[in-house]
Parts: C-alpha cells; sequence; structure tokens
C-alpha cells in the first residue's frame, strides 16, 4: 500500500483557534482524508525531569491508516523537536482535555456521550497500541442516583455546616477575582495529578469563560472559610435537554477542588459542597448525576463506586523515547 501523504500545518487551522498552550505546536492532516491531529511542546510539562510532548485535539477516527499516519508524522516530529515522553490524546496540557474512551463506548450502545467527553470510538485506542502506546493512567464516568446519594452520604452536609464554611455561586460579576481564586484552589489541589504541570491564570481564564457562562449558576460554586477567603470550588453542569422533547437530562459533576488544607483539617467538607449543588439539581428536575472522568485514586470514583454504576472507561496513553 502506496504510504498516505502528510501535511503539516499551523496549529489553528486545525483546531480553529489559537494554539491554547505556550511552547511550540504542529498540525498533521493525512491527504485525501479528514484525519488530523496537533502536537505540542511545552516546556512546563516535565515527567521525571523529561520534556513531555503531547499529541491532542485528534479528528476523525473513522480511517485507520490515516490515523496511523497522522500520528506517526507527529510522533516523528516531536522526538525531533526534543520530547523524551509522548502522551496520546491530550489537547496541549490536562488542563484543556486529555483522555480517550476505551470501553463502553456510546457508539456501540453505551450510555450516550455527554458535553465536554471524549468522543472516539474504538479505533483510536487500537492503533495506539498497535503503534506501541501503553495506557498509563486511566478513569472512569458513573451514572449516580442523585436522591440515594444525598439520603445516604448526609454526614458531609452535616460536616460542611458544623465546620463554619459558606458556599455560593461563582460571581461572573468578578470573574477576573473569581478565577484567580480557582486557579489558586485547583494548582494546589491537583498539583500531585498525574499529568498536571502550571498554567497562568490568564489560560484558566480561556478555559472556564465559556463554560461557566453556559452553565446555571447554582452549579457553579465557591468555598469560603469563616474569615471569607476561597478555598474550594465546584464545577457542574446539566446536559441540554433531547432533541425529542422531554426532560430527563442529567447533572454532570465535571471538578471538585478543595485546598489540601482544608481536605486534611475538615475532612468532607468538599464533599459536601458537591452534595449542596447536587440537591439544587434534584430538585431542579435532575434525578441522575455523572461523575465525570473520576481518576483511579478521586474520592469521586470511590463515591460513584458506592452510589452508582460505571457507564464509561477512559485511558490517556504514554510512549517513552530510548534515545542512545
Amino acid at each position: 500500500m502506496t504510504p498516505l501523504a502528510v501535511s503539516q500545518l499551523d496549529a489553528a487551522e486545525l483546531i480553529g483557534r489559537p494554539w491554547p498552550s505556550v511552547g511550540i505546536a504542529r498540525a498533521f492532516v493525512a491527504s485525501d482524508s479528514r484525519a488530523g491531529v496537533v502536537a505540542g511542546i511545552d516546556p512546563r510539562q516535565r515527567a521525571s525531569g523529561r520534556q513531555v510532548g503531547t499529541i491532542g485535539f485528534v479528528r476523525d477516527y473513522r480511517d485507520d491508516a490515516a490515523l496511523w499516519a497522522v500520528i506517526g508524522s507527529a510522533e516523528a516530529w516531536l522526538i525531533e523537536s526534543g520530547a523524551d515522553v509522548l502522551r496520546c490524546p491530550v489537547n496541549g496540557t490536562t488542563w484543556h482535555g486529555h483522555r480517550a474512551v476505551v470501553d463502553m463506548y456510546w457508539q456501540e450502545g453505551g450510555e450516550p456521550s455527554f458535553p465536554l467527553e471524549p468522543a472516539n470510538d474504538r479505533l483510536l485506542p487500537e492503533v495506539l497500541a498497535d503503534a506501541g502506546w501503553l495506557p498509563v493512567h486511566w478513569a472512569l464516568s458513573y451514572r449516580v442516583p442523585i436522591a440515594p446519594w444525598l439520603a445516604g452520604a448526609g454526614y458531609a452536609e452535616a460536616r460542611l455546616a458544623a465546620s463554619g464554611f459558606a458556599h455560593r455561586p461563582l460571581d461572573t460579576a468578578r470573574f477576573g477575582e473569581e478565577i484567580a481564586a480557582v486557579h489558586g484552589i485547583a494548582t494546589e489541589a491537583f498539583a500531585r495529578n498525574w499529568g498536571f504541570s502550571p498554567i497562568s491564570v490568564d489560560e484558566l481564564a480561556a478555559i472556564y469563560a465559556p463554560l461557566i457562562g453556559a452553565a446555571e449558576p447554582s452549579s457553579v460554586r465557591m468555598l469560603e472559610d469563616r474569615s471569607g477567603r476561597a478555598v474550594g470550588f465546584f464545577f457542574g453542569y446539566a446536559e441540554p435537554a433531547p432533541s425529542g422533547g422531554g426532560s430527563d437530562t442529567r447533572f454532570v459533576a465535571k471538578t471538585l477542588a478543595v485546598t489540601p488544607a482544608v481536605a486534611r483539617e475538615h475532612p468532607g467538607v468538599g464533599i459536601g459542597l458537591a452534595m449542596a449543588v447536587h440537591r439544587w439539581a434534584l430538585t431542579n428536575g435532575h434525578r441522575d448525576a455523572l461523575f465525570a472522568m473520576a481518576g483511579e485514586q478521586s474520592f469521586s470514583r470511590r463515591l460513584g463506586e458506592r452510589w452508582g454504576s460505571p457507564i464509561r472507561r477512559y485511558a490517556t496513553f504514554e510512549k517513552v523515547v530510548a534515545r542512545p
């Protein structure tokens, strides 16, 4: 078979907006195919001191030969550009999105997809595995009936009430101040997470501004200690109503974070915050929640195992470059 020609483009030409990270990036697109990826190197991303290179913004999963060709070209460019640890799919940084669906595909009769979830079918992980990539980070999404969870784990709400902490909707009129607080909390809370790299407040604002604008104000909440200092936040959203009518929409619990000091000194208040938001979701007609893309060691995963059932499994793949 004649090898597919692969063209290099500016990353913005494939993703339709400026490259969201720092460093360098190139898009790779196969001829006679819609398949394309963006490869990038952000100098802030390191793994055991080695430079990380990412491949993400994967477009079109239907042609295995074209997908193989663009991933291979992106991989070669990353290695030539100095990356030693390659990760896929990662959209520049893990903040901007990563992971591929690897089980319980919605295209094969699984639970319907939800906003901000990876959209791939099984072709992408199969191509990566065949090309020598290994899954190194796993996550699951769970469907959780809200009412039984609230009834059975109310201790967390009681702990939140007893702590003297308060919660309120994020104030979009003070978005700059609020996102700066979210940035500080998230940087502390996620610093030990797999794939973590620092980003600026402006980068985080660019991620969250369109998401918060589309969410109900009551589903994006700030946790404050007794002095009024922000020490945690919760970000969730309801999925759009079905196009055919009906109101049985799921509530997506996307991100919960509290500072390590608060988690250590006041265990349970973060879950109390999440439960308060889910109580609001239940009263607004959402019977089920989706605990979205919970990492292996996350508390959300333990809650999902206890109170819900898995609907999707994900992985992020890695390849370590062997240099002479």
